[in-house]
């Protein structure tokens, strides 16, 4: 445990100094900006939206510069070659990508607070953005290993943003209907927004947990199945 808080540690210092949490917070300042700019009815109903974009897709992009900038200057190979367990790097390493999502989260909520004096559950918020961003991060790490660069990597970004971002327009035009809605699920970004959704407009026990189930497939699958396995090549390689 010690080995693994030593390692989250030095993991958000490193982010910080590649400025990737200075980035992130940047854009954070954005929809504090835009949760100003409007009223408080109308920040309540864009922030599902917000809060998903900033923990969700926001959450791959800093990832992958995290990842391929830490390849280009040598460190990753020097943590790779580490006697430490590839699990705990990897635990680490997601647990480092996490903490941007959630200073985000305190700072909208500090802002819905101090502009338009209205909040929202804190708690309830806080665990559905560990998992809307760890599901995302699952997607980013499939991308990085996928990828030869940074370049390649954005062009299979910009296609799979689309892709997920599909389920939702088409939910929002009707064109896929409330009893087939567990379709649109199968996109994390549509589950994401739904379970936020879930704070300002409750949903039913059982939607909201499918939804749960739907987001937590895929770090359950595609970690264990893939994102370790291959991590622990890259190690081997190195």
């Amino acid at each position: 445990m010690n080995k693994f808080f030593s390692l989250w540690k030095g993991e958000v210092l490193r982010l910080w100094r590649y400025k990737i949490t200075f980035f992130g917070l940047l854009v954070s300042v954005i929809w504090l900006v835009i949760i100003m700019l409007v009223s408080e009815d109308e920040a309540n109903s864009l922030l599902p939206q917000i809060l998903m974009l900033d923990s969700g897709l926001m959450a791959i992009i800093l990832l992958a510069a995290a990842y391929f900038y830490e390849k280009q200057e040598g460190t990753m190979k020097a943590v790779l070659v580490s006697p430490t367990s590839p699990i705990v790097l990897l635990m680490s390493k997601v647990a480092g990508a996490i903490v941007g999502s959630l200073i985000s989260l305190f700072l909208i909520w500090l802002t819905m607070l101090v502009v338009h004096n209205a909040i929202f559950p804190i708690l309830p918020s806080l665990l559905f953005i560990l998992l809307i961003t760890i599901a995302h991060l699952s997607i980013g790490y499939v991308l990085i290993y996928i990828s030869h660069d940074f370049m390649d990597l954005l062009i299979k970004y910009t296609g799979v943003v689309l892709l997920l971002f599909v389920p939702i327009i088409l939910v929002n035009l009707d064109i896929i209907t409330d009893s087939w809605e567990w379709i649109a699920l199968l996109s994390p970004t549509f589950a994401g927004q739904r379970a936020l959704s879930h704070l300002w407009q409750p949903l039913s026990e059982t939607d909201l947990i499918i939804t749960i189930l739907f987001l937590f497939a895929y770090p359950a699958l595609l970690f264990p199945f893939y994102v370790l396995p291959q991590f622990r090549k890259e190690a081997i390689s190195a």
